[in-house]
């Protein structure tokens, strides 16, 4: 056969080859292959380029992090396989993204690298083996990966003189005002010691806390917004905005992680920094060989879920800054520091229906109702769709299946839809409100569709949880179907009524015996106590959460005095501005609100400051202990428990030494725990710690 040929088979067999394949060809195959991984190089790039800007600049990513490494790491094992494709402008050659113009661009005097990062503990041991071919017995720093907005400070003299965002890593944008805003960062260090004059030089992390993060959402949602996706997306955008006065209300916090330039070791320039007024990255460990960094990846892995921050995983870091310069640096990244990333924890269900919720300021707003699943240690049945426009945007139906995870593992959302094979019709809103048939208003340009009937049950239903709840007055008790039991009885119309309520009233509802009735009237009554703040908070203020609360009870100090306050004294409030003080004057002006808070008063509610709070609490049990919380607290998160550690009269501490005075231990207590064993300090178990705390009220 003209094109084949015969070679030797088994046993001296004769066998026919397939047809013969020329140079050309294989030269034609070859460049044909090669075009192909051109192509995929090309379609990385960009790809990679996009989400590059919809992460750091549009603060609005399509796709997790784990997603994008895994497309970033297809990218650089081409690259590196197939040389002739280089490019200087791959983004694999550069960190983080180009700034935007908007602001003033700075150059960083020392590169702002970002980390090689891996979800795999045998790539972990990989970098603590190429470590200890340099480094004899190197020790690391393991700390949270804190998921922020990456920030370099330069202090000149002890003052804060410049704050810049990463960039491209080697120029960033200016940001100097608006994380001057932060209330916990020093503008000035008190010390004069040595290792402040000069320039010093920090990284850190501008994040937003999940509670405050929580409340954002809150407030987005109420204005008919698409709220950020996570807290690090949140805190991106606020910084960029140009407005200082409402980056400060907004609240942004910073953790610093590194101070660079140093011959101090890393753990003790912290530590050193910490003492001075700075925050700190928290929960630092020293570790001395990968079995110890081993069991710190695990312990962390449920522990993280009880920081007051989101975290992706951990970074560990050598320590020495002699070892560190040895190791050296890549293009894009440090050789000596390492993240560890943990699996995103999302989770895929079915989309069962959508359905329409009436907030208390009447935002109606489409929830998907989904089929429960576990995600993130809780079961997960429904999740917020925010507005009418996101919901085209994600083009999701009834009957789809959906991917869902937890933003700033607190608020379900869905962050994928998987189409089914016969679809549903599209969502479309009602135009008649869900709870009282009132025609749905939406104002000129606004996406939010609104409920304008004062009388609506389900505003009222909002209005009365939203008082109650954890962050405001906390009247533990008063859930969802106690609260639809007392509106069906018309026992309630709006918060002042909770105050009339008796235990035989109560004991005559559904589900509710003696002792559940007199439990609540006593959570309801010692309400009445609660601090300024909470009580503000409580009122629902358009605009207001807790950071503007605690602001006005600062400034104002009573009920009485915030209500007589004018336009201009509100707005003279460094981070108020005139659109808050405008919501806060125009709420008190309400002759319905002004109701409301004259039976509250007439109620016995007699909300004190935090101050006059802390003056009652000096001679608590722990007046004057440092106390070091370690592990998961049951029903709390580590903010929250350090805040009732402060409630006891105590000084909440991030580490152990000689001097601290008690370590409250959990689930997951690791190191701090082993430390204070063996230095002899008290210890009390986590539950304990707890029921103290209930007893404390």
């Amino acid at each position: 056969m003209v094109g084949s040929e015969t070679v030797g088979g088994k046993d001296g067999e004769k066998k026919k080859a397939g047809p013969a394949v020329s140079r050309k060809q294989k030269r034609e195959a070859e460049r044909s292959g090669e075009a192909r991984i051109e192509e995929r190089i090309a379609f990385l790039r960009r790809e990679i380029e996009r989400h590059n800007r919809l992460y750091y600049q549009d603060a609005r990513p399509e796709i997790t992090d784990a997603e994008y490494d895994a497309l970033f790491r297809e990218l650089e094992e081409l690259e590196k396989r197939y040389p002739l494709f280089a490019d200087p402008s791959s983004p694999t050659t550069r960190v983080g993204a180009d700034s935007v113009p908007a602001r003033r661009t700075v150059k960083h005097r020392y590169p702002l690298l970002s980390l090689d990062n891996t979800y795999s503990l045998g790539e972990l041991r990989e970098f603590d083996r190429r470590v200890r071919e340099v480094v004899r017995k190197p020790v690391y720093s393991v700390e949270p990966k804190v998921d922020g907005v990456a920030v370099a400070l330069v202090y000149n003299e002890g003052k804060l003189l410049q704050a810049a965002t990463r960039g491209d890593g080697i120029t960033g944008e200016d940001v100097t005002e608006n994380v001057r805003t932060i209330r916990t960062l020093p503008r000035k260090i008190a010390s004069r010691a040595a290792w402040v004059r000069g320039e010093l030089h920090l990284r850190g992390e501008v994040y937003f806390s999940r509670r405050r993060f929580a409340v954002l959402v809150r407030e987005m949602e109420e204005r008919g917004e698409v709220p950020f996706a996570n807290p690090r997306n949140s805190a991106a955008g606020t910084l960029k905005l140009l407005d200082s006065a409402e980056v400060a209300r907004r609240g942004l916090e910073i953790f610093i992680h590194s101070v660079v330039g140093t011959r101090e070791s890393h753990f003790n320039s912290l530590d050193r920094l910490e003492k001075a007024g700075f925050p700190v990255v928290p929960d630092r460990t020293l570790c001395r060989d990968f079995e110890e960094i081993e069991r710190e990846v695990e312990e962390r892995r449920a522990r993280r879920r009880t920081y007051d921050f989101d975290t992706d995983g951990l970074v560990v870091k050598v320590d020495d800054p002699e070892a560190q310069r040895e190791l050296g640096e890549k293009s894009r990244s440090p050789r000596w520091a390492i993240a560890f990333k943990y699996e995103p924890e999302t989770a895929e269900t079915k989309l069962l229906d959508i359905e329409c919720q009436v907030g208390r300021t009447g935002v109606i707003t489409p929830v998907a109702r989904l089929e429960p699943v576990l995600l993130s240690g809780t079961t997960v049945s429904s999740a917020s769709l925010h507005n009418e426009e996101e919901i085209r945007r994600l083009d999701i139906r009834i009957g789809d299946r959906v991917r869902v995870q937890k933003a700033g593992d607190i608020i379900p959302q869905v962050v994928g839809v998987i189409p089914a094979e016969t679809r549903s019709e599209s969502f479309r809103m009602p135009t008649r409100c869900p709870a009282c048939d009132t025609k749905l208003v939406r104002e000129e340009g606004m996406v939010k569709w609104k409920c304008p009937n004062p009388e609506c049950v389900a505003k009222i239903r909002a209005r009365i949880l939203h008082f109650a709840s954890r962050s405001a007055m906390d009247i533990s008790g008063l859930g969802d179907k106690t609260l639809e039991s007392l509106l069906a009885a018309r026992l309630v119309r709006d918060p002042a009524d909770l105050y009339s309520l008796t235990v035989e009233e109560l004991a005559r509802l559904p589900r509710m015996g003696e002792k559940s009735a007199a439990n609540l009237v006593r959570s309801i009554q010692e309400s009445r106590f609660r601090p300024l703040h909470r009580l503000i908070v409580a009122l629902g203020i358009p605009n207001v959460g807790e950071k503007t609360a605690r602001d006005l009870e600062e400034t104002f100090g009573s009920l009485d005095a915030l209500r007589n306050a004018t336009r201009e004294d509100l707005a003279s409030i460094g981070d108020i501005g005139e659109i808050v003080a405008g919501s806060i004057r125009d709420f008190f002006d309400d002759p319905a609100e002004a109701e409301v808070i004259r039976r509250l008063g007439e109620a016995g509610v007699r909300a004190v400051t935090e101050k006059a709070r802390r003056r009652s609490l000096s001679d608590g049990p722990w007046a004057g202990k440092k106390v070091v919380v370690t592990g998961v607290v049951p029903g709390m998160t580590r903010e929250e428990a350090e805040e009732a550690v402060r409630r006891l009269g105590g000084r909440a501490q991030s580490s152990v030494s000689g001097r601290t005075d008690l370590v409250i231990f959990g689930e997951g207590a690791g190191l701090k725990l082993e430390k204070a064993r063996k230095l002899g300090i008290e210890t009390m178990p986590a539950e304990e710690f707890a029921t103290m705390v209930r007893k404390s009220g």
